[in-house]
This record gives C-alpha cells, sequence and structure tokens, in this order.
C-alpha cells in the first residue's frame, strides 16, 4: 500500500464519506481484485478535496450490474453525491481498478481560508 496524504479542511460529513469510500474500495480489494498494489491519495484542492483509491488487480466491466461489488460501489456515489461531491470509477478486466472523488469545502471552511 503506498499513500500520498495531503491534510484538507471538509466538513465531519464529508471526511466520514472519504473514510467509508476507502473503507469500502479497500474491502472490494480484499474480496475481489487479487491485488499486489493499492495506491491511495488524499489531496487539497483549490476548492475542497480529491481522494483516489487505485489497485492493480484483476478489474472488471463496470457496466456490468451483477458485479459482487455494484451494491457497494453505489452506495459510495450515493455517500459522495449527497456531500454535493462526484465520483468516478475506471476499471476493465485485467487492468486494475480506480475509485475516485472530489469533494468540496462547505462554505463556511472556504471564508475561513481568505
Amino acid at each position: 500500500i503506498q499513500t500520498e496524504l495531503e491534510k484538507i479542511r471538509l466538513a465531519p460529513s464529508a471526511e466520514l464519506t472519504i473514510y467509508r469510500l476507502v473503507q469500502e474500495a479497500f474491502t472490494n480489494i480484499a474480496k475481489y481484485a487479487k491485488a499486489s498494489e493499492v495506491v491511495v491519495k488524499l489531496l487539497a484542492t483549490s476548492d475542497g478535496g480529491s481522494i483516489e483509491v487505485r489497485d492493480n488487480g484483476v478489474g472488471f466491466d463496470p457496466t456490468t450490474q451483477r458485479h459482487p461489488a455494484s451494491h457497494g460501489l453505489l452506495g459510495m456515489r450515493f455517500r459522495v453525491e449527497a456531500e454535493g461531491g462526484r465520483m468516478t470509477l475506471e476499471s476493465a478486466p485485467g487492468r486494475g481498478t480506480l475509485v475516485s472523488a472530489t469533494l468540496p469545502s462547505p462554505p463556511e471552511l472556504e471564508e475561513t481560508a481568505t
């Protein structure tokens, strides 16, 4: 596991969303990916933060609704979007998986940063 973790300021609920996203990604990696490497990046952006979890596992076709992890992936997307963020998923058989999301800073944190 490799990490690149920057300090970011988000609402507590958005921080929990990031935690849950990483937790679900690691659960899926452990159950299905057969990965030998995982990279986690938490980066500050001009308007919030971004999180990426990438593995070098077996991958899958994200357009297939029958993938065992699809329920957890939908839950991750729902959590991120409920925080005003955006989640993307990239995967292909034999090419690993990338789960990434961006989450905005709440307005009160943006005002105190200026």
